[in-house]
Protein backbone atom coordinates (compact mmCIF):
# COMPACT_ATOMS: atom_id res chain seq x y z
CA UNK A 1 0.00 0.00 0.00
CA UNK A 2 1.45 3.65 -1.06
CA UNK A 3 2.83 4.64 2.52
CA UNK A 4 1.17 8.56 2.37
CA UNK A 5 -2.06 6.61 1.95
CA UNK A 6 -1.59 4.69 5.01
CA UNK A 7 -0.61 7.55 7.11
CA UNK A 8 -2.94 9.93 6.11
CA UNK A 9 -6.38 7.31 5.92
CA UNK A 10 -5.08 5.20 9.00
CA UNK A 11 -3.90 8.20 11.09
CA UNK A 12 -6.80 10.40 10.51
CA UNK A 13 -9.03 7.25 11.09
CA UNK A 14 -7.63 5.96 13.92
CA UNK A 15 -7.36 9.23 16.09
CA UNK A 16 -6.81 8.26 20.09
CA UNK A 17 -6.06 11.53 21.80
CA UNK A 18 -5.39 14.94 21.23
CA UNK A 19 -4.97 18.50 23.00
CA UNK A 20 -4.62 22.05 22.07
CA UNK A 21 -3.77 24.90 24.25
CA UNK A 22 -5.55 28.18 24.21
CA UNK A 23 -4.62 31.49 22.09
CA UNK A 24 -6.74 34.03 20.44
CA UNK A 25 -4.29 35.51 17.60
CA UNK A 26 -5.04 35.40 14.04
CA UNK A 27 -1.55 34.83 12.00
CA UNK A 28 -3.17 36.67 9.16
CA UNK A 29 -4.56 35.48 6.02
CA UNK A 30 -7.17 38.25 6.72
CA UNK A 31 -8.52 41.30 8.23
CA UNK A 32 -7.21 41.83 11.82
CA UNK A 33 -8.91 40.73 14.30
CA UNK A 34 -10.59 42.63 16.68
CA UNK A 35 -8.64 42.47 20.30
CA UNK A 36 -8.00 39.84 22.00
CA UNK A 37 -10.95 39.32 24.69
CA UNK A 38 -9.82 40.85 28.52
CA UNK A 39 -9.62 38.67 30.72
CA UNK A 40 -9.71 35.54 29.34
CA UNK A 41 -12.56 33.93 29.28
CA UNK A 42 -12.47 32.29 32.99
CA UNK A 43 -15.19 29.12 34.43
CA UNK A 44 -17.51 31.92 35.38
CA UNK A 45 -17.38 33.11 32.08
CA UNK A 46 -18.61 30.39 30.57
CA UNK A 47 -21.12 29.32 32.98
CA UNK A 48 -23.27 32.27 31.83
CA UNK A 49 -24.20 31.02 27.92
CA UNK A 50 -25.60 28.01 26.84
CA UNK A 51 -23.32 25.15 25.54
CA UNK A 52 -23.97 23.27 21.70
CA UNK A 53 -23.32 20.06 20.86
CA UNK A 54 -22.22 19.35 16.61
CA UNK A 55 -20.84 16.45 15.36
CA UNK A 56 -18.86 16.81 12.43
CA UNK A 57 -20.64 15.21 9.16
CA UNK A 58 -17.93 16.60 6.76
CA UNK A 59 -14.39 16.37 6.85
CA UNK A 60 -11.61 16.94 4.16
CA UNK A 61 -7.87 17.70 3.38
CA UNK A 62 -8.10 21.40 1.72
CA UNK A 63 -6.42 21.73 -1.93
CA UNK A 64 -5.67 24.72 -4.08
CA UNK A 65 -9.26 25.50 -5.77
CA UNK A 66 -9.29 26.82 -9.45
CA UNK A 67 -8.61 26.15 -13.22
CA UNK A 68 -5.60 28.13 -13.52
CA UNK A 69 -3.00 30.18 -11.01
CA UNK A 70 -3.51 31.92 -9.35
CA UNK A 71 -5.26 29.54 -6.78
CA UNK A 72 -7.28 30.02 -3.61
CA UNK A 73 -7.24 27.49 -0.65
CA UNK A 74 -8.63 26.58 2.55
CA UNK A 75 -6.04 27.80 5.23
CA UNK A 76 -4.18 30.10 6.95
CA UNK A 77 -0.99 32.54 6.60
CA UNK A 78 0.95 29.87 8.81
CA UNK A 79 4.35 31.73 8.73
CA UNK A 80 3.21 35.53 8.46
CA UNK A 81 4.55 36.12 5.30
CA UNK A 82 2.72 36.84 1.72
CA UNK A 83 5.33 35.11 -0.31
CA UNK A 84 6.91 32.22 -0.38
CA UNK A 85 9.97 32.25 1.58
CA UNK A 86 11.92 28.53 0.80
CA UNK A 87 11.66 25.60 -1.71
CA UNK A 88 11.24 27.71 -4.65
CA UNK A 89 7.74 27.33 -4.57
CA UNK A 90 5.66 29.40 -7.24
CA UNK A 91 3.26 31.71 -5.55
CA UNK A 92 -0.07 30.55 -6.33
CA UNK A 93 0.63 27.18 -7.50
CA UNK A 94 2.39 25.03 -4.60
CA UNK A 95 2.51 26.79 -1.39
CA UNK A 96 1.10 30.78 -0.88
CA UNK A 97 -2.83 31.14 -2.20
CA UNK A 98 -5.48 33.70 -1.83
CA UNK A 99 -7.54 33.03 0.98
CA UNK A 100 -11.10 32.19 0.77
CA UNK A 101 -14.10 33.84 2.21
CA UNK A 102 -14.75 34.42 4.81
CA UNK A 103 -11.06 33.75 5.49
CA UNK A 104 -9.52 36.37 2.65
CA UNK A 105 -6.26 37.53 2.35
CA UNK A 106 -2.89 36.93 0.75
CA UNK A 107 0.18 34.13 1.71
CA UNK A 108 -2.08 31.71 2.38
CA UNK A 109 -0.19 28.39 3.69
CA UNK A 110 -1.25 24.65 2.80
CA UNK A 111 1.57 23.00 0.47
CA UNK A 112 0.46 19.52 1.96
CA UNK A 113 -3.22 19.12 1.54
CA UNK A 114 -3.76 18.98 -2.41
CA UNK A 115 -1.13 15.90 -2.56
CA UNK A 116 -2.63 14.19 0.93
CA UNK A 117 -6.02 15.04 -0.15
CA UNK A 118 -5.87 12.90 -3.62
CA UNK A 119 -5.23 10.26 -1.78
CA UNK A 120 -7.12 10.28 1.42
CA UNK A 121 -10.26 12.28 0.99
CA UNK A 122 -12.52 9.76 -0.55
CA UNK A 123 -12.04 7.26 1.96
CA UNK A 124 -12.01 10.03 4.82
CA UNK A 125 -15.45 11.36 3.86
CA UNK A 126 -16.90 7.29 3.51
CA UNK A 127 -15.16 6.70 7.36
CA UNK A 128 -17.50 9.85 8.64
CA UNK A 129 -20.47 8.39 6.96
CA UNK A 130 -20.25 5.17 8.51
CA UNK A 131 -19.13 6.47 11.97
CA UNK A 132 -15.78 5.18 11.98
CA UNK A 133 -14.57 8.36 11.99
CA UNK A 134 -16.73 10.36 14.69
CA UNK A 135 -15.58 13.68 16.27
CA UNK A 136 -17.96 15.83 18.15
CA UNK A 137 -17.17 19.26 19.15
CA UNK A 138 -18.65 21.28 22.00
CA UNK A 139 -18.97 25.35 22.06
CA UNK A 140 -19.58 25.98 25.68
CA UNK A 141 -20.36 29.94 26.73
CA UNK A 142 -22.58 30.97 24.02
CA UNK A 143 -24.41 34.41 24.88
CA UNK A 144 -24.72 35.31 21.83
CA UNK A 145 -24.31 33.86 18.39
CA UNK A 146 -23.13 36.72 16.38
CA UNK A 147 -20.66 38.35 18.44
CA UNK A 148 -19.09 36.80 22.07
CA UNK A 149 -16.03 37.45 23.31
CA UNK A 150 -15.71 34.31 25.51
CA UNK A 151 -16.36 30.86 24.55
CA UNK A 152 -14.19 27.56 24.70
CA UNK A 153 -14.40 24.80 22.55
CA UNK A 154 -13.51 20.96 22.73
CA UNK A 155 -13.21 18.34 20.75
CA UNK A 156 -14.49 14.41 21.34
CA UNK A 157 -13.99 11.29 19.98
CA UNK A 158 -17.67 9.93 19.79
CA UNK A 159 -19.13 6.55 19.57
CA UNK A 160 -21.99 5.20 18.61
CA UNK A 161 -24.85 4.35 21.55
CA UNK A 162 -25.28 0.62 22.69
CA UNK A 163 -27.61 -1.10 20.38
CA UNK A 164 -26.80 1.55 17.08
CA UNK A 165 -24.83 -0.12 14.02
CA UNK A 166 -24.82 3.14 11.82
CA UNK A 167 -26.01 6.24 12.50
CA UNK A 168 -28.42 8.11 10.37
CA UNK A 169 -28.12 9.39 7.45
CA UNK A 170 -29.77 12.57 5.86
CA UNK A 171 -30.68 13.55 1.96
CA UNK A 172 -27.25 14.46 1.16
CA UNK A 173 -25.73 11.28 2.19
CA UNK A 174 -24.05 12.19 5.66
CA UNK A 175 -24.90 12.53 9.04
CA UNK A 176 -28.46 13.92 9.82
CA UNK A 177 -28.86 16.44 12.66
CA UNK A 178 -30.32 15.88 15.62
CA UNK A 179 -28.93 12.45 16.86
CA UNK A 180 -27.24 11.27 20.01
CA UNK A 181 -23.48 9.85 20.96
CA UNK A 182 -21.13 8.69 23.67
CA UNK A 183 -18.34 10.07 24.14
CA UNK A 184 -14.81 7.76 24.15
CA UNK A 185 -13.24 7.99 27.54
CA UNK A 186 -10.22 8.48 25.35
CA UNK A 187 -11.35 12.09 25.11
CA UNK A 188 -10.57 13.02 28.59
CA UNK A 189 -7.11 12.82 30.56
CA UNK A 190 -9.22 12.12 33.69
CA UNK A 191 -10.77 8.84 31.64
CA UNK A 192 -14.46 7.89 33.13
CA UNK A 193 -14.85 10.88 34.84
CA UNK A 194 -15.40 13.01 31.73
CA UNK A 195 -14.59 16.09 33.06
CA UNK A 196 -11.02 17.35 31.54
CA UNK A 197 -11.39 16.97 28.23
CA UNK A 198 -7.66 16.39 26.25
CA UNK A 199 -9.28 18.50 23.05
CA UNK A 200 -9.60 21.88 24.02
CA UNK A 201 -9.32 25.94 22.97
CA UNK A 202 -10.19 27.12 25.95
CA UNK A 203 -10.67 30.95 24.98
CA UNK A 204 -12.14 31.39 21.64
CA UNK A 205 -14.60 33.96 19.98
CA UNK A 206 -16.97 34.65 18.17
CA UNK A 207 -17.43 37.14 15.44
CA UNK A 208 -19.77 38.36 13.15
CA UNK A 209 -21.71 34.50 13.28
CA UNK A 210 -17.65 33.08 12.65
CA UNK A 211 -16.01 31.54 16.03
CA UNK A 212 -12.35 32.03 15.93
CA UNK A 213 -9.53 30.03 18.14
CA UNK A 214 -6.06 29.84 17.95
CA UNK A 215 -2.60 29.83 17.03
CA UNK A 216 -1.45 27.22 19.30
CA UNK A 217 0.30 23.68 18.88
CA UNK A 218 -2.27 20.93 18.20
CA UNK A 219 -0.82 17.92 19.49
CA UNK A 220 -1.86 14.71 17.75
CA UNK A 221 -1.76 10.92 18.61
CA UNK A 222 -2.42 8.63 16.01
CA UNK A 223 -2.79 4.64 16.85
CA UNK A 224 -1.61 3.41 13.60
CA UNK A 225 -0.39 -0.46 12.92
CA UNK A 226 -0.44 -1.09 16.91
CA UNK A 227 2.18 2.11 17.36
CA UNK A 228 1.76 5.93 19.10
CA UNK A 229 2.50 8.14 16.06
CA UNK A 230 2.81 11.34 18.11
CA UNK A 231 2.39 14.56 15.72
CA UNK A 232 1.89 17.87 16.08
CA UNK A 233 0.08 20.59 14.19
CA UNK A 234 1.98 23.86 14.79
CA UNK A 235 0.18 27.10 14.99
CA UNK A 236 -2.89 25.40 14.50
CA UNK A 237 -6.46 28.06 13.71
CA UNK A 238 -9.72 26.92 14.06
CA UNK A 239 -12.47 29.08 11.98
CA UNK A 240 -16.14 27.77 11.64
CA UNK A 241 -19.67 29.58 10.83
CA UNK A 242 -21.70 29.10 14.11
CA UNK A 243 -25.33 29.01 14.85
CA UNK A 244 -28.37 27.32 16.86
CA UNK A 245 -28.67 24.35 13.86
CA UNK A 246 -25.37 24.12 12.76
CA UNK A 247 -21.36 24.68 12.32
CA UNK A 248 -20.11 25.57 8.55
CA UNK A 249 -17.25 26.33 6.52
CA UNK A 250 -14.81 25.73 9.14
CA UNK A 251 -11.02 25.33 8.61
CA UNK A 252 -8.43 23.82 10.68
CA UNK A 253 -4.86 24.40 9.43
CA UNK A 254 -0.97 24.85 10.68
CA UNK A 255 1.95 23.25 9.86
CA UNK A 256 3.81 19.76 10.11
CA UNK A 257 7.61 19.72 10.98
CA UNK A 258 9.43 17.29 8.92
CA UNK A 259 12.02 16.13 11.40
CA UNK A 260 9.32 15.54 13.72
CA UNK A 261 7.33 13.48 11.90
CA UNK A 262 10.58 11.69 10.34
CA UNK A 263 11.94 11.28 14.39
CA UNK A 264 8.22 9.79 15.21
CA UNK A 265 8.57 7.10 12.44
CA UNK A 266 11.88 6.64 12.71
CA UNK A 267 10.82 5.36 16.09
CA UNK A 268 8.49 2.81 14.94
CA UNK A 269 9.61 -0.45 14.18
CA UNK A 270 6.86 -0.89 11.59
CA UNK A 271 7.24 2.10 9.85
CA UNK A 272 11.07 2.77 10.00
CA UNK A 273 11.03 1.38 6.54
CA UNK A 274 9.09 4.11 4.94
CA UNK A 275 11.43 7.36 6.57
CA UNK A 276 13.20 8.12 3.51
CA UNK A 277 10.09 8.07 1.29
CA UNK A 278 8.19 10.17 3.64
CA UNK A 279 11.49 12.37 4.54
CA UNK A 280 11.62 13.13 0.71
CA UNK A 281 8.20 13.75 0.59
CA UNK A 282 7.52 15.88 3.05
CA UNK A 283 10.97 17.88 2.43
CA UNK A 284 9.86 18.33 -1.61
CA UNK A 285 6.88 19.65 -0.41
CA UNK A 286 7.87 21.81 3.04
CA UNK A 287 6.97 25.63 2.30
CA UNK A 288 7.71 26.79 5.82
CA UNK A 289 10.32 28.64 7.14
CA UNK A 290 10.73 28.03 10.85
CA UNK A 291 14.50 28.98 11.85
CA UNK A 292 14.85 31.95 9.20
CA UNK A 293 17.58 30.27 7.92
CA UNK A 294 17.92 31.04 3.73
CA UNK A 295 16.28 29.05 1.29
CA UNK A 296 14.95 26.67 3.89
CA UNK A 297 12.03 24.96 4.62
CA UNK A 298 11.71 22.56 8.13
CA UNK A 299 7.58 22.38 7.55
CA UNK A 300 4.64 21.90 5.42
CA UNK A 301 1.49 23.82 5.87
CA UNK A 302 -2.05 21.66 5.78
CA UNK A 303 -5.82 22.41 6.20
CA UNK A 304 -8.42 20.47 6.67
CA UNK A 305 -11.90 21.31 5.65
CA UNK A 306 -15.11 20.81 8.25
CA UNK A 307 -18.67 21.11 9.11
CA UNK A 308 -21.12 19.65 11.04
CA UNK A 309 -24.63 19.58 12.36
CA UNK A 310 -26.46 19.44 15.92
CA UNK A 311 -26.04 16.48 18.07
CA UNK A 312 -27.04 15.43 21.87
CA UNK A 313 -24.18 14.95 23.74
CA UNK A 314 -24.66 10.71 25.58
CA UNK A 315 -22.62 8.86 28.39
CA UNK A 316 -18.97 8.75 28.61
CA UNK A 317 -18.00 5.32 27.42
CA UNK A 318 -14.85 3.05 28.23
CA UNK A 319 -12.68 4.21 25.46
CA UNK A 320 -11.26 1.93 22.33
CA UNK A 321 -9.29 2.60 19.41
CA UNK A 322 -11.32 3.84 16.72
Amino acid sequence: MNFKKLLVCAGLLSASAFGVGCGDDDGGGGPPPPPTPTPSCTAADLATGMSKFYVLNVLSLAGPEGDAPPFTSAGYNVDGDAAVACNSHIVGETAEFSGQAPDNGSGIDNALGGDLGNLANSSLQDSVDDASVLLLIEVKGVDNFTNDSCVSVNFFLGALPAGTTAPMLGEDGHIAPGQTFDLSADSFTDGMAGTMPRIQFGSARIVAGRLQAGPADFPLSLNLLGASLNLTIRDAQLRFNISESAMSVGVLGGALNTAEVITTVNAIPDLAMYASVVEDTLTGLADIDENGSADSCEAGSIALKLSGVTATRGAVVAGSAM
